[in-house]
């Protein structure tokens, strides 16, 4: 019998979970330290989103994209939610996991450019120069070329030299997916990771 996509996706998330794939991406930051995740578009606050998600799995199975990954069962408060890695896979900002949440732990957002500017807010970008090949002399500009916030999110000095604006930015992630270096020189850090820092 033909596993359908659903079906697909619970088992896949599950057991790289239990692998540690999927939920060691998202839980451990470059120093090892315990971190938080970058939600889909529209999703509310972690206490409240954690408080609403029931884990069904339906943004997962209507993201076109497949950018809509679950955390493993390494983390028990957060199991099974959903999450993105956008340097695997990008959100492509087109707000279908919104329609179909069943509690609105998602919020209902219109796939305008300007209302998801306004009401969207993943994480925040960050950027290392000193790794970034347009700021040492290497032609590139791939992020801002590929940003869908272009001249506003993303904006570029001589030399296409990437300048980020986190107030614009809405965390979609598509400049890290993009980065041609490794690691990436361009970032998104979940909102909920800097909060618990001080940061935000």
């Amino acid at each position: 019998m033909e596993m359908n996509r659903r079906a697909f996706i619970v088992n896949t998330g599950r057991v790289l979970g239990g692998l540690g794939v999927v939920s060691l991406a998202g839980l451990l930051s470059k120093s090892g330290e315990a971190k938080s995740y970058i939600r889909p578009p529209g999703s509310l606050s972690e206490e409240e989103f954690l408080n609403r998600c029931i884990r069904c799995f339906k943004c997962g199975e209507i993201c076109p994209y497949y950018a809509i990954k679950f955390v493993g069962t390494d983390d028990g408060k957060s199991m099974d939610t959903p999450m993105l890695i956008p340097r695997e896979n990008a959100c492509q900002l087109c707000m279908k996991c919104g329609e179909i949440c069943p509690t609105q732990a998602i919020e209902k957002i219109v796939r305008d450019k300007k209302v998801i500017a306004q009401k969207v807010k993943m994480g925040i970008p960050r950027l290392n120069k000193a790794t970034c090949l347009s700021w040492n002399n290497r032609s590139c500009g791939i992020c801002y070329m590929n940003c869908p916030y272009q001249n506003e999110a993303i904006t570029v000095l001589p030399g296409e030299r990437p300048v980020v604006h986190p107030e614009k930015c809405v965390g979609c992630g598509v400049c890290e997916m993009v980065c041609l270096t490794n690691p990436a020189s361009i970032w998104i850090e979940p909102l909920d990771d800097l909060a618990s820092k001080g940061r935000v």
